[in-house]
């Protein structure tokens, strides 16, 4: 018997090719159709993250680095003649307004500022008195509509309404209402009668080429020449940030490159490994005219490749052209190229190793063994089973061809089973994120914060004054707090007492900046409540006053590094009297208070010492917080409002908006988790398709058999409806076994770890109802196509075929 040999060995595995090719159309179909798919997604995703990240280093050349807070217009001139900065912006926060239920910052801004900073603005910076430029959001919220040049009624003087003109629109979405109103330099230059308080943001030149800890090095030695404290620079978080997390990113998009590709390989195995299980007798007969088991495997192995090509160009196209709409702005060749080469080698490499160990399979058929075998019959598994004494059903023969073919089965399983852990570990974990919780942690035990804080508007006193100012006066007097509690929709209301002050620390390490300080006086009821917010020393009342002891909370380390003071207990600290005398305190204790009421505050002293230190206050009342029923939010705010709506040294904070901003910014991890959950179920749907439909094309046969001993095609179609069910509760199986296991795992694990608060697990009922209806949707379909197919099949050619 004559082997193939020489230069017609090739000509002869090509021929045999193309014949395979041209009668398999419905496999090639599904293997070009899984390549380009997951080619066309590793391209587009390696471009997305390549753009993004191409589009954020050339959105941070023009993005500033550091602010210096509180200087003037001539600091300003030296720092742009400065050869080591490559743009200076200024800034001015002007004041707060506080209208209905929303704020308004009135600011100026140059147009260096709203470069450096990345302001999206549609029109122009304000240039004369009566210009403004405003948020979007704003106009949306008062129901105007958002365009250039139309007329708006402001209180911008002194309270009083006035008209401006639109000359610009800041795109921006706000959930916590606070807008912003940008005003002309004519506007600031009449607002200001003595020094302007500027904020100047910078960026250095040619920082691109500079690590991160050199810009900061930089902007010190840069700025400290002119005087600058650095209590005064504060660096860009948004810069410094974003740098980090892209490289984050760039793993992130690695890993789940990775995943694709894996689940890529596994459908393409499955797809290989059915084409040849269906054409045992086909590579049988090769075998007995002479082909070699090596020729056998570079004969499937170069089918692979052609399909392959094809697909792989097919997708590197498509997913470039995905990648640029999605970020035309970080589109870049040398990227793209990149991007290109890799998803081509990584994925040779996956289809190389799927179509290895089914090739394998295919010339390890023996010529007499493939005439003998079935296309049905797992080749690495030919076993006699026992004579089953049960009734012989449609039910029983689904499902003794689902067992059968056990690897089969597990391959198909393995790929729709994987989509289903995937998305009940995702909808688990986003399901157990409690939204309110999360908010909480941040605004702390409370519904609404009304606080004291003096607007300044009209008013060149310094903060402290007028902070003191406002106490003397203060507007939550015992009436209005009575007001508050006796409304059957506040449960509660706490007044926290406190005074601004000047405070010395130990060595005069804050003597050179501003050293007044806010400052909390604390009930004996408070004292025994937060003793375990303590960390070192001790907390007890009695001491504080008796001692004059103070209590320091520098948690977030901000005395230490703006003030360079590291506070010890027995440290001796004191605090200016409104009569200018300086007040001893020792430090008895230092404090932890983040997740209080009193977040953001340093010094604690006795609610009893608070009259020494300012004697011609009375009420010490500086802010309020209000407790009410979460189905009560808005009606209660509407009572606040009314109760507080002339006053605009008044800041009202709602719990409302913390849950609004916190739910928003959790939707940006949503999409990601369930678009990749997404992505992998397609291709477990693929293979879960073409398992189907290869089963019922190359069991023609067998069908022709069962139907002429009796089988009706009723009862085929019963046995095959039957046999896709059972892959449907079999992964449904997987899905509430495993994917419940490993959601909940993951749940306890992020609880752990303490990134959006406390989670409380929940059953993601939703997401597997739909996850059960779309396989019930496709095994609905697979029912109406095979029972079309059965309509037009005849017995004898049911037989005759695959012959």
């Amino acid at each position: 018997m004559k082997s193939f040999s020489g230069n017609p060995l090739n000509r002869s595995i090509n021929l045999l090719v193309d014949r395979s090719l041209r009668n398999d159309k419905r496999k090639n179909i599904f293997v070009i159709l899984t390549i380009t798919f997951t080619v066309c997604l590793m391209t587009s995703l390696a471009l997305y993250s390549f753009g993004k990240s191409h589009e954020l280093k050339t959105w941070l050349q023009g993005r500033y680095q550091a602010a210096v807070i509180q200087t003037d217009m001539n600091t300003i001139l030296q720092l742009k003649s400065d050869n080591n900065i490559e743009s200076v912006g200024t800034e001015v926060d002007i004041y707060s307004l506080r209208v209905d239920d929303y704020t308004l910052n009135i600011k100026y801004r140059d147009e260096d500022d709203t470069y450096l900073r990345s302001v999206n603005l549609t029109g122009r910076l304000p240039e004369k008195e009566n210009e403004v430029a405003v948020s979007a959001a704003y106009l949306e919220h008062i129901g105007a509509v958002v365009e250039v040049g139309q007329k708006i009624s402001l209180p911008l003087e002194d309270g009083k309404e006035k008209t401006y003109t639109i000359c610009g629109v800041i795109n921006d979405d706000s959930s916590l209402r606070m807008y912003e109103i940008l005003v002309s330099e004519m506007y600031l230059n009449s607002y200001y009668l003595e020094q302007i308080p500027y904020t100047a943001v910078i960026r250095i030149a040619s920082s691109e080429h500079f690590k991160l800890a050199e810009v900061k090095e930089i902007i010190y030695s840069c700025l400290l020449e002119y005087g600058i404290l650095e209590k005064d620079i504060a660096f860009s978080s948004s810069y410094f940030n974003s740098i980090d997390n892209s490289s984050q990113d760039m793993a992130v998009t690695v890993s789940v490159g990775l995943l694709i590709v894996l689940a890529c390989g596994l459908v393409i195995y499955s797809i290989f490994y059915i084409s040849v299980v269906g054409k045992i007798k086909e590579y049988g007969r090769l075998r007995i005219i002479g082909m070699t088991k090596k020729q056998i495997q570079k004969l499937v192995k170069k089918e692979s490749g052609r399909l392959s090509r094809i697909a792989i160009t097919t997708g590197i196209f498509f997913g470039g052209l995905i990648g640029y709409l999605l970020v035309p702005k970080g589109w870049y060749w040398p990227n793209s190229l990149k991007c290109a080469v890799i998803t081509i080698f990584f994925t040779e490499i996956a289809v190389g190793l799927s179509v290895g160990k089914p090739a394998k399979m295919a010339a390890g058929v023996a010529p007499i063994e493939a005439i003998r075998v079935t296309a049905t019959i797992d080749m690495t598994n030919v076993k006699g089973r026992k004579r089953s004494s049960h009734k012989i059903s449609p039910f029983t023969l689904a499902g003794i061809n689902f067992y059968r073919n056990r690897k089969k089965a597990v391959l198909t399983l393995l790929s729709l089973g994987f989509t289903g852990v995937m998305l009940m570990s995702a909808a688990t974990y986003l399901n157990s994120v409690d939204e309110e919780n999360v908010a909480r942690k941040a605004f702390g035990d409370k519904e609404f914060s009304i606080a004291l804080s003096p607007n300044m508007m009209g008013n060149e006193n310094s903060y402290p004054n007028n902070f003191q100012t406002l106490q003397k006066n203060n507007p939550f007097s015992e009436e209005v707090l009575n007001k508050l509690s006796e409304n059957n929709k506040v449960t509660k209301i706490h007044a926290l007492k406190g005074t601004v002050a000047n405070v010395f620390l130990p060595n005069d390490s804050n003597i050179d900046t501003d050293p007044y300080y806010q400052i909390a006086g604390l009930s004996k009821e408070n004292v025994n409540s937060f003793q375990n917010h303590l960390l070192s020393g001790t907390m007890d009342y009695d001491t504080l006053v008796s001692e004059q002891g103070i209590l320091v909370d520098d948690s977030a380390g901000m005395l230490k590094q703006f003030d360079h003071y590291d506070v010890k207990v027995g440290d001796i600290i004191q605090i200016e009297t409104d009569k200018g005398e300086k007040l001893a305190f020792t430090v008895s204790g230092t404090l932890n208070m983040q997740e209080s009421g009193y977040s953001g505050i340093y010094f604690y002293i006795s609610e009893e010492l608070l009259s020494e230190i300012n004697g011609s206050i009375t009420n010490f009342n500086y802010e309020v917080s209000v407790r009410t029923e979460i189905a009560d939010l808005e009606a209660t705010e509407e009572l606040i409002i009314n109760l507080f709506k002339d006053n605009q040294d008044i800041k009202i904070e709602s719990f409302l908006d913390a849950i609004n901003f916190v739910e928003k910014h959790l939707g940006a991890y949503k999409k990601p988790l369930y678009g990749l959950v997404v992505f992998i179920g397609i291709f477990g749907v693929i293979n879960f398709i073409n398992n189907l439909m290869t089963n019922f094309i190359t069991r023609q046969r067998e069908y022709g058999v069962l139907k002429s001993i009796g089988l009706s095609r009723k009862q085929l179609l019963q046995m095959l409806w039957m046999e896709s069910l059972y892959y449907i509760l079999g992964t449904l199986l997987i899905t509430l076994s495993i994917g419940s296991v490993a959601g909940y795992a993951l749940c306890k694990q992020f609880d752990n770890i303490g990134l959006f608060g406390s989670l409380h697990y929940r059953f993601p009922i939703m997401q597997v109802t739909i996850f059960t209806i779309i396989l019930l949707g496709i095994w609905l379909v697979y029912s109406v196509v095979v029972s079309h197919f059965c309509k037009k099949i005849s017995l004898v050619a049911s037989i005759k075929s695959f012959e």
